[in-house]
């Protein structure tokens, strides 16, 4: 009796093998893309998400810092020139018609502007630099993220911004050269993505008004040549070949439209400068 209870005991406690059923079923490529969405959307940020997050931080932290500084590093010698021939053009004269102007004559359209909107100051011309400024750093952090991703091009901008204006903030006309520069690179950048012509019309456009600002702009307009020679020669088919060839047209175009517009009218009047009304002109008190 005890063996038959022990054996009864024994058998109780024998290992009862397990079946385990493995299924497997092919899941198509719409519903594997909805299963990662969901895995992600508790854990991941959404990529427009971030990249406007990071952009926002370093509008943030560029301007003010520079807003600090946009009150410094005063240099007589610069500052008073542009202001005197703002100055002129505010008060009713022509750049190289009534006075001799030193650099092509837009910026001085430009700046007589900001003394009508900020008042006659020298300070209203760092305000007007400052804005351009505030413009340029999403130009150039759109650049940026087209070659990293978004927080190494926040770093990258913010790099940028600290090795360029703050070091100098005076409303000279090389700032204006690189900021539309750097408007007309990411107008060209965008073209590659898109490779709509208005694109090129845009880059063109920045050109033209660079070179209004200071002739040096030319430097930008030659280098997007290249860029469309280079273009145009590395497409393998016919049609895109042509395409690259309406590129030409197009940024030239906007190149001749914003550089014809201050061109024809001061030509309108003459190029000779008037000595007299350059020794009558008022003084003004800063």
């Amino acid at each position: 009796m005890k063996k038959k209870v022990e054996e009864k005991s024994a058998s109780s406690f024998a290992p009862v093998p397990l079946r385990v059923e493995v299924r497997m079923e092919e899941v198509k490529a719409d519903d594997q893309s909805a299963l990662s969405a969901c895995a992600r959307a508790g854990l991941a940020i959404p990529k427009w998400r971030l990249r406007a997050l990071v952009l926002f931080a370093v509008l943030a932290i560029a301007g003010t810092y520079v807003g600090f500084r946009v009150n410094r590093s005063w240099v007589p010698a610069d500052d008073g020139t542009v202001a005197q021939s703002a100055l002129r053009v505010f008060e009713g004269q022509l750049p190289h018609r009534d006075f001799a102007e030193v650099y092509t004559g837009g910026l001085s359209f430009l700046h007589a502007a900001a003394f009508r909107l900020f008042g006659v100051s020298l300070f209203s011309l760092r305000i007007c630099v400052f804005l351009f400024f505030l413009a340029w750093i999403p130009a150039f952090y759109y650049a940026a993220l087209r070659f990293t991703a978004p927080l190494a091009a926040g770093a990258v901008t913010l790099l940028a911004v600290a090795w360029s204006f703050p070091n100098y903030p005076s409303a000279m006309p090389s700032w204006y050269n690189l900021f539309f520069a750097t408007f007309g690179a990411a107008a060209l950048l965008r073209y590659l993505e898109v490779r709509r012509r208005r694109w090129l019309f845009v880059a063109g456009v920045c050109g033209g008004i660079s070179i209004l600002t200071k002739v040096t702009g030319a430097y930008y307009i030659a280098g997007v040549l290249l860029f469309l020679a280079f273009l145009e020669q590395s497409e393998e088919e016919p049609e895109e070949a042509a395409r690259a060839g309406w590129g030409y047209r197009a940024f030239s175009a906007g190149a001749m439209l914003a550089f014809l517009n201050l061109l024809i009218h001061v030509c309108a009047n003459g190029w000779q400068p008037r000595s007299s009304t350059i020794s009558s002109c008022p003084r003004q008190s800063w």
